[in-house]
C-alpha cells in the first residue's frame, strides 16, 4: 500500500464511526478488507473524439494514473 494510500485508509479507521469495528477487527484485516474493497471500484473513462485527439489521450492517461493511484480499477 502506497502512503497516499495508507494515509486515506489511516483516516477513515480513526474515524468515530469506525470505533466498533476497531473494537472488533484486527487492524490488518481491516487493512485486508479496505483495500478489497477498493480493488472492486472500478472507473471507466470516455474514449477520445473529436478534434485534439493527443491532448484527450493525454489527459485521459493522465486521469488514468490518478485513479489508479488510488486503488481503484480503470479500464
Amino acid at each position: 500500500m502506497n502512503s497516499k494510500l495508507r494515509k486515506e485508509f489511516d483516516k477513515w479507521w480513526g474515524q468515530d464511526e469506525q470505533e466498533e469495528l476497531r473494537k472488533s477487527c484486527a487492524k490488518g484485516w481491516a487493512e485486508y478488507i479496505w483495500m478489497a474493497s477498493r480493488r472492486k471500484v472500478s472507473v471507466e473513462l470516455p474514449a477520445p473524439e473529436g478534434g485534439f485527439i493527443d491532448i484527450q489521450k493525454y489527459t485521459i492517461n493522465r486521469c488514468k494514473e490518478a485513479i489508479r493511484e488510488t486503488g481503484l480499477e480503470v479500464f
